[in-house]
């Protein structure tokens, strides 16, 4: 059985999903002991929520009867706790996380998604205080690392949108200069800047970040925003040479 979950993890990686879901009902099927039906049936319900289907998966986990393996429990209650929030059960997922927090391998996955969770049952500062605990997080692993980029990213975005650029600035600048996330913790770290009308700091992140590819959007705004900013700094010689380069580089880009 240990074998067929290793094969059907494979066939996950390679975007397999049938194939393992197959495998793993056979397990489901067989004639197992409960420790070993249940973890196919968490398996299982974790295919369907990778496949979008939080439904099919919810019905899984109903199934699960008797003792589950030590090993899977606490994913297990967080995949539970993804299902509620992708079915909007807000309020329930945000209590399944919070008996996760102490969970090291999940710190800062459960703390960003129940912070998430928490906003969206209306409890706006209770979230926000999860998702800054996300944001602070110590690890060197690369998948947490990418969680406390995005909470920072979308605790920063709140504050820009209230206009408190300062705190904003703040979050924006904990993103790394390097994950999925840097592009738009720049361009908002410089946008903070730029409000406070500190445009010599705004163009520290702008210039970085108009220096990478052009077809990303993040990118495009900033190389308009960095002559901006030297416009604002009274550097029009500099600026134009700049809204020069950003006009051919687009021109290039629509050919």
């Amino acid at each position: 059985n240990e074998a067929k979950f290793d094969v059907g993890d494979f066939e996950l990686y390679y975007r397999m999903h049938q194939r393992a879901g197959r495998a793993i009902k056979a397990v489901i099927e067989g004639n197992v002991e409960d420790l070993v039906r249940n973890e196919a049936i968490y398996r299982l319900a974790r295919i369907y929520f990778q496949k979008d289907q939080p439904e099919n998966a919810e019905r899984t986990l109903e199934r699960i009867k008797g003792a589950v393996p030590e090993k899977v429990r606490p994913e297990l209650s967080f995949l539970r706790a993804n299902i509620d929030i992708a079915l909007g059960k807000n309020a329930e997922a945000a209590k399944l996380l919070n008996d996760l927090q102490g969970e090291k391998s999940l710190e800062g996955f459960s703390a960003y998604n129940r912070g998430i969770a928490l906003i969206r049952d209306g409890k706006e500062s209770e979230g926000r205080r999860s998702l800054a605990r996300a944001g602070q997080l110590n690890s060197h692993d690369a998948a947490q690392l990418a969680t406390k980029d995005k909470a920072n990213l979308v605790l920063g975005e709140k504050l820009m949108a209230e206009n408190n650029f300062d705190s904003a600035k703040e979050v924006l600048d904990r993103v790394r200069l390097t994950g999925p996330f840097t592009n738009r913790a720049l361009l908002g770290s410089g946008w903070a800047d730029a409000s406070l009308e500190r445009f010599k700091s705004a163009l520290v992140p702008w210039t970085i970040l108009s220096e990478g590819n052009v077809t990303d959007a993040e990118v495009e705004e900033a190389m308009l925003a960095v002559p901006y900013a030297y416009g604002k700094l009274g550097v029009y010689s500099k600026a134009a040479v700049l809204y020069g380069r950003a006009l051919e580089a687009f021109g290039k880009e629509i050919d």
